[in-house]
């Protein structure tokens, strides 16, 4: 303990306050030994300075305990003149080193590309519409209808019927296959027709229907290794006008009623969409009371039921 800087004193009530000239020197404190680490040996640090008393020289950072602090920690605002540094260790955070949150499980590796997939199958379906809409190929690989034995094309069509005759009457689909490459899938896409071929009904005036009845396609694409069973549903009706010219049906003014159902058994995916129809040009060959369709990607079959 130091005298009274201003009559010599050395004695300090308990109310902080010199016994000879009542000059304020701050409330005595007794000190008390470190929590850890090396005891601290030297006079104990007061939390209040005598009054007047500008803090100089380095300042002992206070510890981060876990009981009560050393005499200079305060829960409030310091006396005028205090002093404080750093902590001498960092503070706990949350989410660092200590005390991180476990990482969350990822999803099902396949359901990502599953989801991915069925819209490709669901594009693979759309392209079955009016006996399976082929991208237009080199005419010189496609098979033409007029130089078929028995077959008929644009040229014989008769002047009171705007497409092809051989066309002309009710179809029933009997097979139908497709294949499509796609990222991520070994082997690339591929679905069949298993079930409920769908029923096309021409007219003479270039009019075309066709009906999907519980229509069923299915294939099992290879998915990172695994083998994932896709099922295609189609419930849907596709009307609209057609043209033929050369060995091709070109489809206008496309409209469209429906849905589909792509599922995935094996790994719980079912999703619901509308139908659309693709109008793209369609290579085809008829002959007498069968229709075929074959392509790089396609290939399909129908048989006629009715010829009115």
């Amino acid at each position: 303990m130091q005298p009274c800087p201003t009559c010599g004193g050395m004695g300090i009530d308990m109310n902080g306050y010199c016994t000879q000239c009542r000059t304020y020197r701050g409330v005595p404190q007794a000190p008390q030994p470190p929590v850890s680490g090396t005891p601290y040996s030297g006079d104990p640090y007061s939390g209040a300075p005598y009054a007047g008393y500008q803090a100089s020289g380095p300042s002992f950072p206070d510890q981060q305990v876990s009981g009560p602090g050393y005499p200079g920690q305060t829960s409030g605002p310091g006396y005028p003149g205090q002093v404080s540094g750093p902590p001498a260790f960092p503070p706990t955070t949350y989410g660092g080193q200590y005390g991180a949150s476990p990482t969350p499980p990822r999803k099902n590796r396949f359901m990502v590309p599953l989801i991915a997939l069925s819209g490709v199958v669901v594009v693979l379906v759309i392209a079955i519409v009016a006996v399976v809409a082929l991208r237009k190929d080199d005419p010189k690989t496609s098979a033409d209808p007029g130089k078929s034995a028995g077959s008929t094309s644009g040229a014989s069509t008769p002047a009171e019927s705007k497409i092809d005759k051989c066309l002309v009457g009710t179809w029933q689909t009997s097979t139908f296959t497709q294949t499509a490459a796609m990222a991520g899938v070994e082997g690339g896409v591929s679905i069949s027709l298993t079930k409920n071929g769908s029923t096309l009904k021409f007219t003479p005036d270039g009019k075309l229907t066709e009906t999907y009845q519980d229509s069923v396609y299915s294939g099992s694409p290879t998915i990172q290794g695994q083998k994932v069973p896709i099922t295609i549903t189609v419930n849907a009706t596709v009307n609209s006008d057609i043209q033929t010219a050369s060995g091709s049906i070109v489809y206008s003014n496309v409209k469209t009623s429906g849905n589909t159902l792509t599922t995935a058994p094996s790994i719980g995916y079912s999703e619901t969409e509308p139908f659309e129809a693709d109008d793209n040009p369609a290579k085809y060959t008829c002959n007498g009371d069968s229709l075929t369709f074959s392509g790089t990607q396609i290939q399909a079959t129908a048989k006629r039921t009715s010829s009115g």
